[in-house]
């Protein structure tokens, strides 16, 4: 009786707090720190790629090519040094993210049950709190030139306080304590485009500062985005949950009521349609961000592009994330289907662009099918 009380209090709470929010909080908050984070991942790429092959060649380019033309492209003396540094500058990256994602499950598990405790506001600061520490180790690595096992240390240690990932999960729950079930779908999607789009403007501007000798002053402006997030957060962004000071902060219900929710089938096929669901965003996320690197691999060895046209790229393909957009907003207002039907269109608009990407003859026709499908 205690624990229906507590949730029916809960829920009033968040229905009376809920049209006291700014529309776009959490979401600008996703954008800078996905902006930030990138750009902190591409300097970093920079980095290991300019100290692997310092000792070899002069340049400093991350392409394969000297100049702009296709006949010119396979001629540069130094292709197979940009080759090999490139190989390792991978390998190095490779460890990093191992590194990041292995201390990154646990401690996201860990945070969001935290945050059913104690609040929303806590863990997004936390998680940023790991972004500005990671920012500073990585400043330092850079600075005086250390040794590329200490970004691996450096993953490991910041990614107890939080990353990407938990900085994802308490926003999608902020927004989900904020919203009702019209609204949600569309405010997570808005989100995921908030992702999208400040991972594009990094990769945008990137050409520019990373042809320069300075490009590692960058770093101080990632570390002021985070801080600007931190402060943002403690001074204006409003708790979204009644804080349960008597709940203990890690309790095995938790994990039992995620074993519930997956095993749980009230004859409908609800169960089958979740694990199918879950599977398709965890097979379709590694696919995406391969298909993302193989266009980038293509247009610097094939088509020659510069560091600058490189970036204008990696931008171009966040244009998918408009229609996407627009798409969701069509279906709910038009034809109002129910959210598994829109899942499985735009798993269906995904596997179509894979498609039209394998099969395309053209580099037009390559390129569209990745910028113009529907991720949703």
């Amino acid at each position: 009786m205690l624990n229906f009380s507590f949730f029916q209090c809960k829920v009033i709470q968040t229905c009376n707090i809920m049209g006291r929010y700014w529309p776009v909080a959490v979401d600008v908050i996703v954008f800078l720190a996905f902006f930030g984070n990138t750009l902190l991942e591409i300097i970093t790429q920079k980095h290991i790629y300019n100290t692997t092959t310092k000792d070899h060649v002069t340049t400093n380019k991350l392409y394969f090519c000297k100049t702009s033309k296709n006949s010119d492209c396979y001629n540069s003396s130094d292709i197979g040094i940009n080759i090999q540094s490139s190989a390792i500058t991978d390998y190095w990256l490779l460890f990093i993210n191992l590194a990041s994602l292995l201390m990154a499950m646990p401690s996201t598990v860990l945070l969001g049950i935290w945050s059913e405790k104690d609040g929303r506001k806590v863990v997004l600061i936390v998680s940023l709190l790991g972004t500005v520490l990671r920012v500073g180790l990585f400043i330092i690595i850079i600075q005086f030139q250390e040794s590329f096992y200490f970004f691996i240390i450096a993953s490991l240690i910041t990614c107890t306080l939080g990353c990407n990932i938990s900085l994802m999960a308490s926003s999608m729950a902020f927004i989900a304590d904020i919203t009702n079930i019209e609204q949600r779908t569309l405010r997570i999607v808005c989100l995921d485009c908030a992702k999208g789009f400040g991972i594009g403007l990094a990769y945008f501007i990137s050409g520019f500062y990373l042809e320069h000798d300075w490009f590692q002053h960058f770093l101080w402006l990632v570390l002021a985005v985070s801080i600007f997030n931190i402060m943002y957060i403690f001074f204006f962004l409003e708790e979204t949950i009644i804080i349960n000071e008597s709940a203990p902060t890690c309790s095995c219900n938790y994990f039992v009521g995620i074993y519930r929710v997956f095993s749980f089938d009230p004859g409908n096929g609800r169960r089958w349609r979740l694990l199918t669901f879950a599977a398709a965003l965890f097979i379709g996320g590694i696919v995406s961000s391969g298909t993302n690197n193989l266009l980038i691999l293509y247009a610097q060895t094939s088509l020659c592009f510069t560091l600058i046209w490189t970036g204008y790229l990696y931008g171009a393909l966040t244009l998918r994330f408009i229609p996407s957009l627009a798409s969701v907003k069509l279906l709910q207002t038009i034809t109002r289907i129910s959210n598994n039907w829109l899942i499985e269109a735009g798993l269906l608009s995904f596997f179509a662009g894979l498609v039209l990407a394998a099969l395309s003859n053209t580099t037009r026709l390559l390129f569209n099918g990745k910028c113009y499908r529907c991720d949703f």
